[in-house]
């Protein structure tokens, strides 16, 4: 089977690229619909057909350089300092954007500037007006941030094979669409590797449902959700970043389609929530390149619909752990009743303040319960694990 991979440096033609300007800028942050339709009338409909066909696209220029862009990479750098692992990842931090001070002010914020690009930036309102075609004065229609990570790649020789996300980073059930969104915080060579790649069309490809079932995917999962001591559970649970030894006759076939950018500092991958994607290891010769202390820094946003429904059954969601009756409701409905779980990036709000002090007031008097319940949860699913691995060795 053949291996090669098409690598796209800077793609001339088109396929997958499109360079944005402080003109398109101002008209995304615009409520003027003719500033819009004037600014993005020759691209718009180009971009949406390359997102929909392929399942992805690579917007260049769309967070401006000296600005929003300098503040999150800057603010990244500190978390990247502050927060050291070694797995997949050498640095990873989940919902920075709702990272404030403590009460206390021991604590200084870094959340403020992931805050900004998840929810008031070009980024939201490029996946509302080109993407999504949704209208500012349709309050019924409304965008919601669902999940964001802060992601560092250093010289970690793995990598999470290739998947689509499952329900702990994407928690709406199997029916919702939602757009992954890849920020590069730092330039990131191909041939250097450590960013990410990802398998055009591969979300209607001819063999994802066979991928789906090889990783427990959310898609065969039925629409009531699996409790943990049902004996589905365990098939789909833990398997996400397993492709590769699962199943690697699969796995290879999809490397071979897989395609791996030039990333710049800022450029905006924008994917369907059901591309397969994975990382990309830093090779050896990257490795000479960064040196020891490489951390290639990464920002990843993900958006659903606030019609979009909650994954039924056993979970983790922080929405959930406080009130089980969240459960297979819409994200509209949830923040309505409980706060904004999933805060509103569209149609953009006349006083966000307000929201930010709701999320704040969440992560204060909310988080720390749920902390304590999500212990509980992980403690509940780990015996049950270890119960299931003694019963399959006695047999």
């Amino acid at each position: 089977m053949s291996t090669e991979t098409e690598t796209v440096h800077d793609d001339p033609q088109g396929r997958f690229i499109y360079t944005i300007t402080s003109e398109h800028r101002k008209a995304l942050l615009s409520t003027d619909p003719q500033e819009f339709e004037s600014a993005f009338n020759s691209i718009a409909k180009g971009i949406r057909d390359t997102y929909e066909q392929e399942g992805l696209v690579l917007i260049r220029g769309l967070l401006e350089e000296d600005s929003l862009l300098q503040r999150l990479s800057e603010d990244a750098q500190a978390v990247m300092e502050s927060v050291k692992i070694e797995t997949v990842f050498s640095s990873s931090t989940f919902g920075n954007a709702f990272s404030f001070p403590k009460a206390d002010g021991t604590e200084t914020s870094n959340g403020g500037s992931f805050r900004e690009a998840a929810l008031t930036s070009t980024i939201p309102a490029f996946i509302a007006k080109v993407l999504l075609c949704m209208d500012q004065d349709d309050t019924t229609n409304s965008l919601r941030l669902l999940k964001d990570a802060f992601l560092a790649k250093g010289k970690e020789q793995s990598h999470c094979g290739w998947h689509v996300d499952d329900s702990g980073f994407w928690p709406t059930n199997s029916q919702s669409n939602g757009v992954n969104v890849w920020i590069a915080l730092d330039d990131m060579p191909a041939k250097y590797g450590g960013g990410m790649t990802v398998s055009p069309k591969s979300h209607k490809a001819e063999w994802r449902q066979d991928a789906y079932k090889t990783i427990g995917s959310t898609k065969i999962i039925p629409i009531e959700g699996v409790h943990f001591d049902s004996p589905m559970f365990l098939q789909v649970f833990g398997k996400t970043c397993s492709m590769d030894t699962l199943d690697p006759a699969l796995s290879e076939r999809i490397e071979s389609s897989k395609v791996e950018f030039d990333y710049l500092k800022g450029d905006c991958l924008f994917c369907t929530r059901w591309l397969f994607h994975r990382s990309v290891e830093i090779n050896e010769e990257g490795l000479k390149h960064y040196g020891e202390d490489v951390g290639l820094k990464r920002y990843t946003i993900r958006y659903e619909r606030g019609s979009a429904q909650t994954y039924r059954g056993w979970s983790m969601e922080p929405c959930i752990l406080m009130d089980p009756n969240n459960s297979g409701k819409s994200l509209d409905k949830i923040c309505e009743s409980a706060g904004p779980f999933y805060p509103q990036c569209w149609p953009r709000l006349s006083d966000q303040s307000k929201q930010e002090a709701q999320m704040e007031t969440l992560v204060r008097d909310k988080f720390p319960e749920i902390k304590i319940k999500r212990g509980e949860a992980l403690k509940a699913i780990t015996e049950h694990f270890n119960k299931a691995k003694s019963s399959e060795s006695t047999k």
